[in-house]
């Protein structure tokens, strides 16, 4: 029983793992960042042409490739800068639970090969990742119901520890080219990227499961 609660609950754990990091990784995605400030931007602050000049700085910036925000003479606030030096420090946390991540599923699926009960372990971890699978669509339905802009909010109030990602399009660049339309369709884009690498994961879990009974 030990046993295979623990296998659930790294299952579990390994599922969230990757959940951020992939959220992290497409945060720092330039062509993500390029579509969107096009498709959902309105800064009042910059022409419509220098868009795909902030996202590339953003992109740069996010992933540690630049020290430095701004590539030009792009004007960011004193408080936007502050707000992205913490948004880079969770983009880092999210990379390492990534990397973390990755090798825990690589970790899990040898153990699932190698093992003599294999019945056993496959159960287990099907029934830890689709646990976490159900909280994260219960999450997701209460979060559309209380609506988008609230689930935003509480997403800033437990990962952030001050209020500087209030910010006003009016003097804030960033801002201004992500609106709330522009985050609720990163997301989805986001979720539906994991849930291609949660089926797959799972879907070669069950072969396994099933390839043990000799079926």
């Amino acid at each position: 029983m030990i046993k295979r609660l623990s296998l659930a609950g790294l299952s579990g754990l390994c599922c969230l793992m990757m959940l951020f990091g992939l959220m992290s990784l497409l945060a720092t995605n330039e062509g993500l960042l390029g579509r969107g400030f096009l498709r959902f931007g309105a800064s009042p602050l910059i022409e419509r042409e220098a868009y795909p000049e902030v996202a590339r700085d953003l992109s740069r910036y996010l992933s540690g490739k630049s020290d430095t925000l701004s590539s030009s003479n792009l004007k960011y606030s004193q408080r936007e800068t502050l707000h992205l030096q913490d948004v880079k420090g969770l983009v880092k946390a999210g990379r390492a639970l990534l990397c973390g991540g990755i090798l825990l599923t690589l970790g899990l699926f040898v153990s699932l090969f190698r093992a003599s009960d294999r019945q056993v372990i496959a159960k287990s971890l099907l029934i830890g990742a689709g646990t976490f699978m159900a909280l994260l669509l219960l999450l997701g339905a209460v979060g559309l119901i209380g609506g988008f802009e609230r689930l935003f909010t509480t997403f800033h109030q437990v990962f952030f520890t001050n209020d500087l990602w209030l910010l006003d399009p009016g003097q804030d660049i960033v801002i201004g080219l992500m609106p709330f339309a522009f985050f609720m369709w990163a997301s989805k884009v986001g979720l539906g990227l994991y849930f291609v690498w949660f089926v797959a994961s799972m879907s070669l879990a069950y072969i396994l499961f099933r390839k043990s009974y000799g079926k």
